[in-house]
Formats: structure tokens, C-alpha cells, sequence
């Protein structure tokens, strides 16, 4: 097996069919790059799921996937649940917010997936931006 192979049986492990489709136009170099880069910044599901269980309802699982906005939402209205619970009502919106956030684990792999996507098409288009402007240098 060549080190061509290696490479391409690495990315087959490590990629969606998506995630191909960004390199394959790449030489091997910016492969390996791609590559690296690309499993020190994809997300794991367990750890999302993990974060979402316990303390989903601070939106952790949402900063975890790179979306501060939504996080920040769900820090506001966790707060705000602990300032109506001095009213009733708050024990009634903390409720239906928990119920929310678990809602929200069912599908978290496919937001994980998406959050991953999003990280292999950032890091392919700085690879084909950085490689071309070496060969402008050059």
C-alpha cells in the first residue's frame, strides 16, 4: 500500500461523502493538511449529547456546536425561568424548557454533522486560498 492509499483510506475513515467532495481536487499535501486540521476541529456527538443532557438548558451543547447566539438565548431564558420560579409560572416555563432542550438530543447528530460540514468547508476554502497565493509567491 503507497502512501496515496494510506491517505485515502485515512480520509475515508475520517470523512463524510460531502466532506470528499471539498478535496478532491486537492494534492496530497493540502490533503494532509486538510485532514489534520479537520480532526483536531470536528465535533464529537457523544459530547454534544453529554452537554445537552446535563446542563443543556444553559445552551452548552449550543456553544459546544459554534452557535453562541443560540446559547446566549437559552442563557437568557434559564435565567429568566429562575426568576419566575419565585412566581409559579416559572416552575411551569422551567418545565416546558427542559422538555425543550431534551427534545433537542434526538437530533443532535445531525446538528453535529452540519457543525462538522460547516468546519470542513471554512478549512477548504483557507487550504485553496493559502495554497494559491504560495503559488503566486513562487
Amino acid at each position: 500500500m503507497n502512501s496515496n492509499d494510506y491517505l485515502t483510506m485515512s480520509m475515508l475513515n475520517e470523512l463524510g461523502y460531502a466532506e470528499m467532495q471539498l478535496v478532491k481536487d486537492f494534492d496530497d499535501q493540502q490533503k494532509m493538511y486538510f485532514l489534520s486540521e479537520y480532526k483536531k476541529r470536528k465535533k464529537n456527538t457523544t459530547a454534544a449529547l453529554l452537554l445537552g443532557i446535563f446542563i443543556g438548558d444553559l445552551g452548552a451543547h449550543h456553544f459546544y456546536l459554534g452557535n453562541s447566539n443560540r446559547g446566549i438565548l437559552y442563557i437568557f431564558i434559564c435565567f429568566m425561568n429562575l426568576f419566575l420560579a419565585f412566581i409559579f409560572i416559572g416552575v411551569i416555563t422551567a418545565f416546558i424548557f427542559k422538555v425543550i432542550t431534551w427534545i433537542e438530543m434526538i437530533d443532535i447528530s445531525k446538528k453535529v454533522d452540519e457543525a462538522n460540514h460547516s468546519i470542513a468547508c471554512d478549512l477548504s476554502i483557507k487550504i485553496k486560498n493559502s495554497f494559491s497565493n504560495m503559488e503566486i509567491v513562487k
